[in-house]
Formats: C-alpha cells, structure tokens, sequence
C-alpha cells in the first residue's frame, strides 16, 4: 500500500512514466524465453490495453465513490481491535484514521467489482441469470426453486399448500 501511495502522489505524467516503466518490466521478464514474442508485434497492443485499465482502476482509487459506502456501513467494517485504536486516538485524527482504515479495507473488493464490470463489458460475456443472482445483482431467478427467494420465506403461511414458480 505504501508504494501505491507513493505513486499516486506523483504529477499525472510522473505516474504514468511509472506504470509504464513497471509494466514494460513485467513483459519482459513474463516472456523473454519466448522466441515469437515482441512488443513490435502483439507486446505493444497488450501494453497499451494493460497501462489503460490501470490508469483507469487508479484513478478509480479517488474516495469519492467510496464515501458513501465508507459513511453507511464503515462501522460496521471495523474489527473491534480498529475501534479500540481509533478510540485511543485524538478527536481531532479519528475521523481521518478511520476513513484510511476503510478505504484501505474497501480498495480491493472496489477493484475487483470495477474489472468485473470491464471484463463483461468486453465480448461477448453474457450473464445467465443465475450468475446475477449469485453476484447479488438481482433477488430471485423466475422459474427455478433452487434459488428461491427470500420473498418466498417471508410470505409462506403455514396450513397452505405454497405455489411455486
């Protein structure tokens, strides 16, 4: 995390020169034993593709989309240990201390849902509606009781025969 806060610390081209430096890096050593590889030949479309979604997931990184999730559920997110320690602190850092100890812990499942949503948006990645329901998306699949809603518990009465989709 340190190193990600030194980067996005950095002037726009600064972090940019960077990701491109780190990103040539990586290529290099993931195919230098390959012979038919090249960046003159599909290398520089992959590092164009790569340094664009992780200029986009960076700049994703802002708190801004994340604030109102941080507001409504963020204590609930804290281990009591995280509350112990803001408890500890000045009035004057808690609030700061305890938005860097959400954000830090929201970063990752915030990224994942971004390069989910990049990646079914690419192709032809079509979505069953039991994928849909499996990722929350949506509360019931009409037509097959193995994923009954919870609609179905609460309106249930006992004595009566349940009708079923």
């Amino acid at each position: 995390m340190r190193r990600f806060d030194k980067l996005t610390a950095l002037a726009d081209v600064e972090f940019e020169g960077a990701v491109l430096k780190e990103l040539i890096s990586i290529e290099t050593k993931a195919n230098r034993h390959d012979k038919d590889w090249s960046f003159s030949n599909l290398g520089l479309k992959q590092l164009r593709d790569d340094f664009l979604l992780i200029v986009e997931y960076i700049g994703h990184h802002s708190t801004e989309p994340l604030n109102p999730i941080i507001e409504i559920f963020g204590d609930s997110m804290l281990t009591e240990d995280q509350c112990a320690q803001l408890e500890g602190m000045p009035p004057e850092n808690r609030e700061k201390q305890r938005h860097t100890m959400l954000f830090r812990a929201l970063l990752h499942p915030w990224l994942f849902l971004l390069a989910l949503c990049q990646t079914l948006q690419t192709g032809e990645n079509e979505l069953t509606a039991k994928d849909a329901f499996w990722l929350g998306l949506i509360d019931e699949v009409i037509g097959d009781i193995d994923y009954a809603p919870f609609r179905l518990f609460v309106e249930y009465q006992s004595g009566t025969e349940s009708e079923t989709p």
